[in-house]
């Protein structure tokens, strides 16, 4: 902006200049004049068109600066939006490639207890998440628990290269996050067969690895929110395997909201565990919230979200 500032001064400082020694007047500068400026260092600029009142209309550029807003209509320092110019050409481009918004329900979760067994799931990604947090003391203590439902959740069991690969590849590696699963707790020998009865409480341990922190030894806050966001997401995943009945369930659900309080840095190296539970729900909206552990039982951060269950296409 400060170099657009001087360079537009300079201008009109060389336009003041050349009309004195022609004698003329700002409205004798047609469209089809052009001045051009090639003392502005690595800049050189062109006007295309000065009209009255001094204002540029069209400016070419070198590739460090494309364009020069015109006065009229200039760019929010606080606020910045694309050029209205650019709009029709953005959305010509993008329609030709973009194709609408499929949100379509798939159950993913993996549990041969539950006799969920998706299709073209690694043969051992059931057994390897078990095993590693077996390993763990305080992790066992936990899905060795009585009543106790262990399973790997959807986001970590992608169908394909297009969906779930945030969790399920991306950071899926030995750097990031290493292991996943969730666990949840039956009230009674008929609470996993009833449909009006939902689970409203699921866990899930997450082991992760050291390419995950931000600053030197401590835990990325943007991932802190997205193990966050996944784990509440869980409760949707598992309602819908089972075929729970109620007015969120049966279709995809989406965050609507999120809201985190950090309360202590986060660990890596290190397997934590977040509670989240169904606070409420009204209508298509469910108000889910969570707690974010370590291994010493120190809350890490808290979170309340909304989540709207939405269309198959939208």
């Amino acid at each position: 902006m400060l170099i657009a500032s001087l360079a537009l001064n300079r201008l009109h400082g060389l336009v003041v200049h050349t009309q004195r020694r022609l004698g003329s007047s700002p409205a004798a500068f047609s469209s089809s004049t052009r001045v051009k400026v090639d003392d502005l260092g690595n800049l050189s600029w062109e006007i295309a068109s000065i009209k009255h009142h001094m204002q540029i209309h069209t400016v070419t550029s070198s590739p460090n600066i494309s364009r020069i807003i015109p006065m009229s209509r200039p760019w929010s320092s606080h606020h910045p939006l694309p050029p209205p110019e650019y709009a029709n050409m953005t959305q010509s481009s993008e329609s030709t490639t973009s194709s609408p918004l499929a949100i379509t329900l798939r159950n993913r979760v993996l549990s041969p207890p539950l006799g969920f067994n998706p299709p073209n799931t690694p043969p051992t990604l059931y057994t390897s998440a078990v095993s590693h947090f077996l390993s763990i003391p305080w992790c066992a203590c936990l899905i060795q628990t009585p009543n106790t439902v262990p399973f790997v959740p959807q986001c970590f069991n992608p169908s394909s290269p297009s969906r779930d690969q945030l969790l399920g590849a991306t950071l899926a590696t030995p750097r990031g996050v290493q292991q996943v699963l969730s666990f949840f707790h039956t009230e009674d020998e008929t609470h996993i067969q009833d449909p009006s009865r939902p689970i409203m409480h699921v866990s899930t341990l997450f082991a992760l690895g050291e390419g995950l922190c931000g600053y030197e030894g401590l835990l990325h806050g943007g991932m802190i929110m997205t193990i966050a966001d996944e784990s509440m997401g869980i409760l949707h995943d598992i309602n819908n395997a089972l075929g729970k009945v109620g007015s969120t369930f049966g279709a995809a659900n989406v965050t609507a909201g999120l809201e985190i309080k950090f309360l202590k840095p986060g660990p890596i190296n290190e397997t934590v565990l977040v509670n989240a539970w169904v606070d409420s729900v009204e209508g298509r909206r469910t108000n889910i919230k969570c707690e974010i552990r370590d291994g010493r039982g120190i809350e890490i951060a808290k979170c309340s979200s909304t989540w709207v269950s939405v269309r198959p296409k939208i």
